[in-house]
């Protein structure tokens, strides 16, 4: 090898490892938290303080393409965020927690873009990193959620990143990566996390059966939708058969007893987005504005789990609470009017791309890794209040799904 061929080796391997601890450092801050007028991770300072040297470096892998599209459709929902803020009068104060919080999602997907787009590697460390941050954060300074259900709200989540990390990064048998999926399934069951179980069932049935060689993508996907769709049949029949029996204990034995008995099944413990979608058909355009808080939006949802069949009290006050809902588009929609909607459609089409190339069998190193992102992310879109982490896993799969969309090398 030539002087210059070794100098480059040289350059590129110590480019290689500085941006694999970055990868992996970075989102380890989740571990830590401060109070800034809202509650921001050391994750999103450290993005903060790194995205001016990522943009001088890998300005074009980070602003182009589809990254660069999901950062312009920030851009709009911040835009729309601010004017419908403006148009309901918000307090100062909730006005600059709304914005902040998509300034630092476009901050965090421009800097995981920057690290891993077209990186397989990189992908592997950071959902490394993730995961061990959000286990560190579960351990040191858990938040409500964390406290009462460590494992559906911590553990669990982190663990389904760390195997889908150490996939990207270590060639292990394909039986092995599934059963590691099943792990995580069994322990999330037993704990009552519902749909980080199914998340992982699913994850580890679309490894078992993914092709090796590169094939029609649509194709693929929809025969991959169907066997998903009867896993998931399968899981949920089974699920309902051993809570219904008693067997994952007297709590999970009433909540399933509470949803099966009423029409809405899986939305019975999640009707803020129902009342969500009814103020939507009202008001499409405005939305009410960064943590708004209103009564009426709380007597929408217990009337309509009432209706349901959930049973709850109508007969008691109800307080003025923060107009929320179980779903990041609902519930961004719901706050920054239609502009805010884009993203989070885009965000879901991206996991279908994502699962795509995977039927596809063009994912390669990086396939367990997208069906875990394109996965959990789904289900945040549709399912999943977008709170304060949320904005760091969030930018992270999104990340991982754009490299996915348009071919990550090893």
């Amino acid at each position: 090898m030539s002087a210059a061929g070794a100098g480059a080796a040289v350059r590129a391997r110590g480019s290689f490892c500085w941006r694999a601890a970055l990868a992996f450092v970075l989102p380890l801050g989740m571990a830590a938290k401060v109070q800034a007028g809202g509650e921001l991770f050391g994750a999103e300072i450290a993005a903060l303080v790194v995205l001016p040297v990522l943009l001088l470096t890998d300005g074009r892998r980070t602003l182009g393409g589809g990254g660069g599209l999901l950062l312009a459709l920030a851009g709009v929902w911040l835009a729309g965020q601010v004017a419908t803020d403006l148009a309901v009068g918000a307090p100062s104060a909730n006005m600059a927690k709304g914005a902040a919080r998509v300034v630092m999602l476009a901050v965090l997907l421009a800097v995981f873009l920057a690290l891993i787009r077209g990186r397989a590697r990189m992908a592997g460390w950071a959902a490394l990193g993730l995961g061990a941050g959000l286990a560190l954060q579960t351990l040191a300074d858990p938040d409500a959620l964390q406290r009462a259900l460590p494992v559906k709200f911590g553990y669990g989540p982190a663990l389904l990143l760390a195997v889908g990390g150490a996939c990207a990064l270590c060639r292990v048998p394909r039986w092995l990566r599934a059963a590691a999926f099943a792990g995580v399934a069994a322990l999330a069951l037993g704990e009552g996390a519902r749909s980080l179980a199914l998340i992982a069932v699913l994850a580890g049935v679309a490894e078992a059966v993914r092709p090796r060689a590169a094939g029609a993508e649509w194709r693929r996907l929809v025969l991959g939708a169907v066997l998903l769709a009867l896993a998931g049949g399968t899981f949920a029949a089974g699920y309902g058969a051993l809570a219904g029996a008693g067997a994952l204990g007297p709590e999970q034995q009433a909540k399933h007893a509470r949803q099966a008995g009423s029409d809405l099944g899986l939305l019975a413990g999640r009707g803020t987005v129902l009342a969500g979608l009814e103020a939507l058909a009202e008001n499409p355009w405005l939305g009410r504005g960064s943590w708004a808080r209103d009564r009426e939006s709380q007597i929408a949802h217990l009337r309509l789990l009432a209706e349901a069949g959930v049973p709850v009290d109508l007969e008691r006050p109800v307080a003025e609470g923060r107009v929320v809902a179980h779903s990041h588009l609902v519930g961004s929609w719901l706050e920054g009017g239609i502009l805010a909607a884009p993203f989070w459609i885009a965000a879901l089409w991206l996991c279908v791309r994502g699962l795509a190339r995977v039927a596809g069998g063009r994912a390669g190193v990086l396939a367990p890794l997208a069906i875990v992102a394109a996965l959990t992310l789904g289900w945040d879109v549709l399912f999943s209040p977008f709170g304060a982490e949320a904005r760091i896993k969030a930018a992270f799969a999104l990340a991982v799904l754009v490299s996915v969309r348009e071919g990550a090398r090893a």
